[in-house]
């Protein structure tokens, strides 16, 4: 089956902030068709087969400060998409148009599972949340959440700011069936399928290609966005090894091997970090650094990803810096 990335094309040329009209049009052009029925909160959910085990997850809404339409560019000698200069936009939304384009292709091509497009995960995951408290019945028999909602082209993200949500095993055996490049790691923050940690027993987050996002300067890698969708039709859930219960969020502390590769660490001393504060306490504890300024100069992006899980933007940050350099100044 030839992708469909004419329809790529078009969700990327629209800005859609949660709950904005370009969002609901969104919905209804693209995801309406394939069947999908809203639940009370607005979360479009089809199911593929029956009794499913595998919950596919991407999200409708994006970063866009307003809704609409935007230019987009694509360069074919590098195989990506970006916005056109002159569009004035302030994001693609690769992140989670990609996500969103992948789960419509699966669709398409009959891939069994439960299809859980979610609203309103940039401002806080309440779709997700909205399922997890409000209508946990839908995660019964589901032992794999997989998420289309990450940055870059190699990581399926185990670990993210609620605790660990899934196993290094099931990483592993998903990574074997998505291509040589893939690997595990622990260096996430935030998508809805933390969400589900507590009931699932298996939930990643996995690279789709895009990159700058949340950002003017954002891209998708489309060839490996392609890539990703080929892997995904010849899926075989049965190869999937699930070890870890759900609930048990033992988190592993991200560190640095004398390679520069992440290594998978269990935290010292028998300790099981499961509370909200456990990254700070792995801030202060890290090896790799001696202090806070330290880790932020030599992990810019993953402390930026950070702050966005947690709502802060670009705007408020500068605005915190320019206050907190005037303070020093007086």
């Amino acid at each position: 089956m030839k992708a469909d990335t004419q329809t790529l094309s078009a969700m990327l040329k629209t800005r859609r902030p949660a709950w904005s009209r370009t969002e609901r049009n969104f919905i209804r052009t693209f995801i309406g068709p394939t069947g999908a029925r809203p639940d009370a909160f607005g979360n479009m959910i089809l199911d593929v087969g029956p009794a499913p085990s595998v919950l596919w997850s991407s999200h409708t809404d994006t970063v866009h400060r307003k809704g609409g339409s935007q230019r987009i560019r694509y360069d074919r000698k590098t195989a990506t998409v970006s916005l056109d200069p002159s569009s004035g936009s302030d994001c693609l939304g690769a992140d989670c148009a990609a996500g969103v384009w992948l789960m419509l292709e699966l669709i398409r091509a009959n891939v069994p599972g439960r299809y859980v497009f979610h609203r309103a995960e940039e401002i806080g995951g309440h779709g997700s949340s909205y399922i997890a408290k409000q209508t946990p019945e839908l995660l019964d028999g589901i032992r794999a959440a997989i998420a289309f909602d990450r940055r870059g082209t190699d990581e399926i993200i185990t670990d993210q700011c609620v605790g660990k949500c899934a196993s290094t095993d099931f990483a592993w055996s998903l990574a074997k069936q998505l291509g040589p490049r893939f690997r595990p790691s622990s260096w996430g923050s935030f998508t809805d399928v933390a969400n589900y940690a507590g009931q699932v027993p298996e939930c990643v987050n996995v690279a789709v290609g895009y990159d700058n996002e949340h950002s003017a300067r954002e891209t998708l890698d489309v060839a490996h966005l392609l890539t990703v969708r080929a892997a995904l039709l010849d899926l075989d859930p049965a190869a999937l090894v699930i070890s870890r219960e759900p609930g048990d969020m033992t988190w592993d502390v991200p560190a640095r091997s004398s390679s520069g590769a992440l290594d998978y660490v269990q935290a010292r001393d028998g300790e099981t970090w499961t509370d909200r504060d456990r990254w700070d306490r792995w801030l202060d504890r890290a090896d790799n650094a001696d202090s806070l300024r330290d880790l932020i100069r030599r992990n810019p992006d993953a402390i930026a990803h950070l702050l966005e899980s947690y709502g802060f933007d670009a705007r408020e940050v500068r605005n915190a810096i320019e206050e907190y350099q005037g303070s020093v100044n007086v």
